[in-house]
């Protein structure tokens, strides 16, 4: 504690003069893909209830497009993250370089409210109205956003779908929603996935669920959850600069830990992208769903929700209806991951189709799927094969 104090002391007297090691602690999302030399598109996809998710497209790799059609695939973010998530790592190392490289047409989406989907087309992002989501409006409608302006662009008729903890949560529900989604979406691949979060051991979560809505409000605020200073974004990195190790913790406490596979020389760019940010309300949401172990809609009590359901209870959704989806799944779960245990994983199971796929990596975290140096080895070529077969490539 003492080593984090004293850099949290000494970091204005030193900002003047202290310079990262690593320029890409400087860049956007778009300046990280361009500066490995791929082009970047950014898009901007509006909801139908109005909000504005920025994605961020590599159409094709370092050689050109090619003749070839480029299938499209969606990389979707967890929970408290943004698609920065996946260009963190040297270029080798990251899902959308070797997937373009393979021939894919990339398209990194962002969730509403993190820092690259603060718009809307009426409110106000300071109105308490901007906030008031979770991953239910998610699923209903930016999944169904994201899909079809994809589809529309591309021209192809069918979408791949890559997403990671709170990506696949939304993906589900979304599906479960309004399974005529299911016939936009050609294959499927969740690494970290979450439904149920029986025995999840993220310590924020589980402070969460001791407290009251009450009390999360009145210490986080009803807005923005962990509502990040123009200050502290641009100490951060230079905190990470000086003592990665101790950054890593602060990271992994908020997104969910690592297994030290992570290259500690690049925590000063995670520092600058991270965490993404969601809502209050979102955050709320999964401190009920450990709660009751049971994947629902948000629950505002009973008054509320028989006004808003027409039910005391918030309504479920129906897991098993995922078993005749029209698309096939592949999973990986992480030995080591504390929000997707793979206990929970594995109960899922019985619940999807039959042809599914579970992968386990015993020794992984929470943030390997995205930020391991060996992710490239351990997980990536599984995904990469299962789109190429799946897309017949």
């Amino acid at each position: 504690m003492y080593r984090v104090l004293l850099c949290l002391f000494l970091l204005p007297c030193l900002s003047w003069g202290l310079r990262t090691e690593d320029p890409d602690v400087l860049l956007d999302i778009s300046g990280l893909v361009s500066s490995k030399g791929y082009p970047v598109e950014s898009h901007y996809i509006t909801t139908a209830d109005g909000y504005i998710n920025q994605a961020f497209r590599i159409p094709f790799g370092k050689s050109g497009p090619g003749s070839k059609p480029r299938p499209p695939v969606i990389l979707q973010h967890g929970l408290l993250d943004s698609s920065a998530t996946w260009v963190l790592n040297i270029e080798s190392e990251c899902l959308p370089f070797i997937l373009v490289e393979a021939g894919f047409d990339v398209w990194m989406t962002n969730s509403r409210g993190n820092r690259y989907a603060k718009n809307h087309t009426t409110l106000s992002v300071k109105s308490p109205e901007f906030w008031d989501f979770t991953w239910d409006d998610m699923a209903q409608y930016d999944l169904p956003a994201h899909l079809d302006y994809v589809i529309e662009v591309t021209g192809f008729p069918k979408v791949n779908w890559v997403g990671h903890s709170q990506g696949t949560t939304h993906f589900f529900a979304g599906i479960l929603q309004d399974m005529q989604q299911q016939h936009k979406v050609n294959a499927f691949a969740g690494l970290g996935p979450v439904l149920t979060v029986n025995n999840q051991g993220n310590w924020l979560l589980s402070l969460l669920t001791r407290v009251h809505t009450a009390e999360i409000v009145s210490v986080f605020g009803a807005n923005e959850f962990l509502v990040p200073s123009n200050f502290m974004q641009k100490l951060f990195p230079m905190f990470c600069t000086l003592t990665p190790s101790v950054c890593a913790k602060v990271i992994g406490m908020i997104c969910g830990f690592d297994n030290g596979a992570f290259n500690s020389s690049r925590m000063a760019v995670v520092a600058a992208h991270e965490p993404g940010g969601t809502s209050t309300k979102n955050m709320i949401k999964w401190s009920q769903a450990i709660r009751t172990g049971i994947f629902q809609k948000f629950d505002y009590g009973a008054a509320e929700n028989m006004k808003r359901y027409g039910q005391k209870s918030p309504p479920q959704y129906n897991i098993a209806d995922l078993r005749g989806v029209s698309f096939p799944m592949y999973l990986v779960a992480g030995g080591k991951d504390l929000l997707a245990d793979a206990s929970d994983v594995s109960k899922l199971m019985p619940l999807l189709p039959e042809s599914t796929v579970l992968d386990t990596v015993p020794e992984y975290a929470h943030l390997d799927f995205c930020w391991a140096m060996n992710a490239s080895e351990k997980v990536y070529p599984n995904v990469l094969a299962f789109l190429r077969k799946t897309n017949a490539m």
